[in-house]
């Protein structure tokens, strides 16, 4: 899924600097609540040198915004994939940016146990993390005796490429297959549903304004923006044809 938005009016119009200032914070080991920080990397930012850890997903939403260089200059020594055979650093914290799944919240709980980064955990989600999940990570990290390694769990709300200033996409390789394969059901089709939601709720939490969501009348697309109202608290209305 891919779209382009209505041209930029300036940079808080500009869906890569938005983006870019997110990740920038999230980097910056600061909280989202706090005064954001500039979109380019900042010299501050290298004071406190952290590992990178992502999954796939990560990987896709930093590697436009961010070249390696970009990332050394924000204190970024090392980064790896969550489902690499890792091996411990000491004295180094390590940023966690990922998708919300059981496999990804299982292997963060490993890692503490294991104390493979000594300084602490920042775990960053890429979208919002479903309270059963919150839950697992807790149950697990109070069984692995490492809730001591977690320094913060944060929703970035960052689930989207930015490819263009306006043109963005959720990077679903099969999404087509997901709604319409014939292995497609009920409940796949909802919880696929459910995370297209979420991640354009990221989208739209971030671009100003009031969106103008329309839909078909029926099927998966008329669900799809349906969700997205009640995510975003906004009643839909019925525009009728005279």
């Amino acid at each position: 899924m891919s779209a382009l938005l209505p041209p930029t009016n300036g940079p808080s119009h500009n869906l890569k600097t938005l983006q870019l200032t997110g990740i920038t914070s999230m980097l910056s080991l600061e909280n989202p609540s706090s005064p954001s920080s500039s979109p380019s990397a900042s010299p501050s930012a290298s004071l406190k040198w952290k590992v990178l850890i992502y999954d796939i997903a990560g990987r896709s939403i930093i590697s436009p915004l961010l070249s390696v260089s970009a990332l050394r200059s924000l204190g970024v020594t090392l980064h790896l994939l969550i489902s690499t055979t890792r091996t411990a650093i000491p004295a180094v914290p390590a940023v966690y940016f990922l998708e919300p799944t059981e496999s990804n919240i299982r292997q963060i709980a490993l890692d503490a146990k294991n104390n493979l980064y000594s300084a602490g955990l920042h775990i960053n989600f890429t979208r919002k993390l479903p309270r059963p999940l919150l839950e697992l990570l807790g149950q697990l990290l109070v069984q692995y005796n490492a809730v001591a390694a977690v320094l913060s769990v944060v929703d970035r709300y960052l689930d989207f490429v930015s490819l263009e200033p306006t043109l963005f996409t959720l990077n679903h390789k099969t999404s087509y297959k997901l709604v319409h394969g014939n292995t497609a059901t009920e409940d796949s089709v909802n919880q696929y549903m459910e995370t297209c939601v979420s991640s354009l709720t990221s989208l739209l939490s971030l671009y100003p304004g009031m969106p103008i969501i329309k839909t078909p009348t029926a099927g998966p697309g008329n669900y799809l923006g349906s969700m997205l109202c009640k995510s975003l608290k906004v009643r839909p209305t019925t525009r009728r044809g005279l």
